[in-house]
C-alpha cells in the first residue's frame, strides 16, 4: 500500500552528485615574488595543455608564505624557450617538476567545491540549474496537484497512468493513459492533445475576430476580442469535443478510459473527492452540484449558466459550463505551446513523453513513481540534463514517507 506524500526531491544531472576524480599533472614551485612573470611566460604552453576542459583549476596554489606552485599540465617537462626564460626569471636557479592530483570535474555544488579543493585550488562558478529549495506552501501546492492526477489515472486510465497540465495554479488539461487500446496513447499525449485542440481553436476563433484589413471587428459584430477566452472555452466545452471529434469513454471489454477526457471538469470533481478522502459527505455534494461529476455537469447545466450571468456586456455570450471554465481556465491569448506549464504525473515518463514536453516547453515535471524499465528523467536517462537539447525544464520526484 502506498504511503503519504511529503515532499519533492528535485532530479539533478549525476554530476551533481559524484564523487571527485581525480587526474595526474605536473607542476613547479618558484618564489612567490615571481609568481605573475612566470605566470605570464607559461599562459599560451599551459592553455595548449589543458584546452577548455580544465578551466576550473587555477593556474597556482600558494604552498607557504615564501613559495608558490605553478600547474604546467600533462607533459613532465617543459620547452627548452620556456624553460630558460623561467630559469632566467628565478635569478638563475633550476626548477623541479612535480606530480600532483586534481579535480577531472569541474565542482556543480558548494559541498563538490569546497571537498576538491583540498586537492588543487578550483574556481565555482555558479550552475544554471542551482540547488533550490521549495517552500512548505509550494511543495503542498505540488503534492496536492500530484494526488490528483493520481487518482485521474486511478479512474480513467488503463494502466492507472494520470496527468495534470496547470498554469498559474489553475488546470488546463488532464487526461488519464489509453494505452491499452492504443499503444501511443500515453496519459502525457492526451494532455497536450487537449492544450493543442484549446490553442487550434482559439487561434482560429483570433482569425475571426480581424477583418482582411487586420483591423478589429466593429461593435456591430456578434464577438469582440475581449470574448475570444470565453469562446476558446465554449469551443473545447464537453457538447462541442463530443461533436467535432467524436470523443468519447472507450467501453471495449468494459475499461474506463478515456481516449481524451471531454469533460475535464467532471473529472477533476471525481479526481477532488478521491484526493480530499469524501471527508464532506452528502453536504458538500448538495452545495457543490457536482458530486456525480460527468453526469452532473448536464444536469446543472443551466443553473451555472444563470449564476455566469452575461459574460461580454451586451454581447450576450454566454459560456455552457461555468464551473468548467472557474476549474478549467482556456488558454491565454498569446500561449505558445505549453510555456510556463507544470506537469503532474502520476508515473516517470517514458522517452516519447518526456520528448513530447520538452517540445512542448513544458517549465517543470513532477511525478510520482518510477519507471525503471524505460524512465526517461530518472531510471535510465535523465533528458533534461542533455546540454545539446535546446530546452530544458526542472524536475521533481515524490518522497513518500516510510512504512
Amino acid at each position: 500500500m502506498n504511503t503519504e506524500i511529503v515532499g519533492l526531491e528535485e532530479i539533478f544531472p549525476d554530476s551533481y552528485t559524484q564523487g571527485i576524480e581525480l587526474t595526474s599533472m605536473y607542476c613547479f614551485e618558484i618564489n612567490k615574488d615571481i609568481t605573475k612573470k612566470c605566470i605570464n611566460v607559461m599562459k599560451d604552453f599551459a592553455n595548449s595543455q589543458l584546452h577548455n576542459n580544465y578551466n576550473h583549476l587555477k593556474r597556482c596554489r600558494k604552498l607557504n608564505e615564501k613559495s608558490v606552485q605553478i600547474l604546467v599540465g600533462f607533459c613532465a617537462e617543459l620547452p627548452d624557450d620556456i624553460l630558460n626564460k623561467i630559469v632566467q626569471i628565478n635569478n638563475g636557479k633550476e626548477i623541479t617538476m612535480k606530480k600532483v592530483n586534481v579535480s577531472k570535474h569541474p565542482p556543480m555544488t558548494r559541498k563538490q567545491y569546497v571537498e576538491w579543493s583540498v586537492h588543487w585550488p578550483l574556481y565555482y562558478r555558479k550552475p544554471t540549474n542551482e540547488l533550490t529549495i521549495l517552500k512548505n506552501e509550494e511543495v503542498n501546492k505540488c503534492v496536492h496537484f500530484l494526488n490528483v492526477s493520481i487518482h485521474i489515472g486511478k479512474k480513467f486510465g488503463t494502466c492507472q497512468s494520470g496527468c495534470v497540465l496547470t498554469h498559474n495554479d489553475k488546470v488546463i488539461a488532464c487526461s488519464g493513459d489509453n494505452i491499452k487500446n492504443h499503444p501511443l496513447q500515453h496519459s502525457v499525449m492526451l494532455a497536450i492533445e487537449q492544450v493543442s485542440f484549446k490553442l487550434r481553436h482559439m487561434w482560429k476563433i483570433k482569425k475571426e475576430l480581424y477583418t482582411s484589413k487586420n483591423e478589429y471587428i466593429t461593435e456591430d459584430n456578434k464577438y469582440t476580442i475581449s470574448d475570444m477566452r470565453y469562446l476558446s472555452a465554449l469551443e473545447c466545452s464537453p457538447d462541442v469535443l463530443d461533436k467535432k471529434c467524436k470523443i468519447g469513454y472507450d467501453q471495449t471489454g468494459g475499461t474506463r478510459s478515456a481516449k481524451c477526457m471531454s469533460n475535464l471538469a467532471g473529472a477533476l470533481d471525481m479526481a477532488e473527492e478521491g484526493v480530499n478522502g469524501n471527508k464532506n459527505g452528502n453536504k458538500n455534494s448538495d452545495k457543490s452540484g457536482d458530486k456525480n461529476g460527468i453526469k452532473n455537469d448536464d444536469k446543472n447545466g443551466n443553473k451555472n449558466s444563470d449564476k455566469s450571468g452575461d459574460m461580454s456586456g451586451d454581447n450576450n455570450i454566454s459560456v455552457v459550463n461555468h464551473t468548467r471554465i472557474n476549474t478549467h481556465n482556456p488558454v491565454d491569448n498569446d500561449q505558445y505551446l505549453c510555456t510556463n506549464y507544470f506537469a503532474f504525473l502520476s508515473h516517470e515518463p517514458c522517452f516519447m513523453c518526456a520528448m513530447a514536453m520538452i517540445h512542448s516547453r513544458i517549465k517543470c515535471v513532477i511525478f510520482d513513481k518510477v519507471n525503471p524499465a524505460n524512465g526517461a528523467l530518472f531510471s535510465r536517462e535523465k533528458l533534461h540534463c542533455l546540454k545539446k537539447l535546446n530546452h530544458h525544464f526542472k524536475v521533481y520526484k515524490a518522497i513518500r514517507a516510510v512504512s
